[in-house]
């Protein structure tokens, strides 16, 4: 991932003159009030339909501290957000809100000093009914935006600087050129090196390198016992589907147990999500669009069971194989230390192997190790 840090201090301008006017959101994404602090940020997404803001609520709740969220609505009739909405983001640490389309309460945002960057104002607000996935890729200003991506607002404008951002050398960087630098002191973008920013004391530019490391990670989801719990003494809390019903899937009488809104943690992670149960593919049909979820790939398992005198599940080897050398999480009820000895010593790359209780199964706190986990790269 980019280090946010490497872009608190490089303008818009500079990093627009690098990346073209791809990257650069419409005038209309603008500050709403004045002299705005500089934000930079990781982009935290939010998909919210015209008239509805529920997803916006649940972002700035989900959102790490120091995230910027980039919010794709498009509605000029409603408000997405509001003093108590920004009050409640700026408590939490998020560094600002870019949201294509309007806010209310400006003068509590204002006085609060928390960034916004949207399209206006209007005082109508609009509801919380609709629920959509977290994360994934939006449209803002015109700009394509995941999940990562590191987004640069001030007064000039809004820069979307992608995870792997194109290289555009310049000859001299034109903020430099007026002002006695040096040549090619600014850089952004791929290649072995990764991006560059310049060093205000002149000499040498600090390199930062872009692994894309959630976007490698495989995480391989079981469905009873991990999303779908079992097996508790008491009466278990009931859902409504994320989607209506006639699209929310049907053919499980237990699917109720199942909290819709863990699609959109799930997705937040921003892995590779791939279903590892013995659902197959009526994990897409039944359960997919009940979480919220797009079909996900499935692991087809072998005919035959592991031996049971290695005390080895017997998803451990298929689960391996199908990594194919990628680092994974694996999350199910039934793992053991035998399982995890065996991974470390045949994988060749990085592996989680957490096991959930079976009876609540996933729960914030398993979402905090498996956060924890990929935050620190697989360490």
């Amino acid at each position: 991932m980019i280090e946010t840090t490497e872009f608190a201090d490089i303008p818009t301008t500079t990093l627009a003159d690098l990346l073209g006017r791809d990257q650069v959101m419409d005038i209309g994404i603008r500050p709403l009030w004045g002299p705005v602090p500089r934000m930079a940020g990781p982009a935290f997404t939010v998909r919210c339909p015209p008239g509805d803001n529920l997803m916006l609520h649940a972002a700035i709740h989900r959102a790490p501290a120091g995230s910027v969220i980039v919010v794709e609505s498009g509605d000029l009739d409603h408000a997405l957000a509001g003093g108590n909405v920004c009050a409640v983001a700026q408590r939490r640490g998020i560094a600002g809100l870019v949201a294509d389309g309007l806010i209310r309460d400006l003068a509590e945002v204002r006085e609060a000093g928390f960034p916004v960057f949207a399209r206006g104002v209007i005082p109508i607000p609009g509801a919380k009914k609709a629920v959509a996935p977290l994360g994934g890729r939006v449209r803002c200003g015109g700009v394509r935006v995941e999940a990562g991506d590191v987004v640069v607002a001030d007064e000039e404008g809004v820069v979307a600087v992608p995870r792997r951002a194109p290289v555009r050398r310049p000859r001299r960087c034109p903020h430099q050129a007026g002002e006695g630098g040096g040549r090619d002191a600014c850089r952004v973008g791929g290649g072995a090196s990764g991006a560059y920013r310049r060093d205000p004391r002149g000499g040498r530019v600090r390199g930062v390198k872009d692994e894309g490391w959630r976007l490698s990670v495989l995480l391989f989801l079981d469905i009873d016992g991990t999303l779908l719990p079992f097996g508790a003494t008491g009466p278990y809390p009931l859902y409504e589907p994320a989607f209506p019903p006639a699209a929310a899937g049907t053919g499980h009488p237990l699917l109720p147990r199942v909290d819709p809104a863990l699609g959109a943690r799930l997705t937040s992670l921003g892995c590779a999500l791939v279903w590892a149960t013995t659902w197959g593919d009526d994990a897409n049909t039944a359960l997919a669009p009940w979480l919220g979820l797009p079909r996900l790939p499935f692991v087809d398992w072998p005919d035959s069971d592991d031996d049971e005198t290695t005390g080895l599940h017997w998803k451990t080897r298929p689960l391996v194989s199908w990594a194919a050398g990628r680092p994974f999480v694996w999350v199910d009820d039934e793992i053991t230390d035998a399982d995890r000895v065996w991974v470390a010593s045949h994988h060749p790359e990085r592996a989680l192997l957490h096991r959930v209780d079976h009876q609540v199964g996933l729960t914030e706190g398993d979402f905090a190790v498996l956060e924890e986990w990929l935050t620190r790269g697989g360490r």
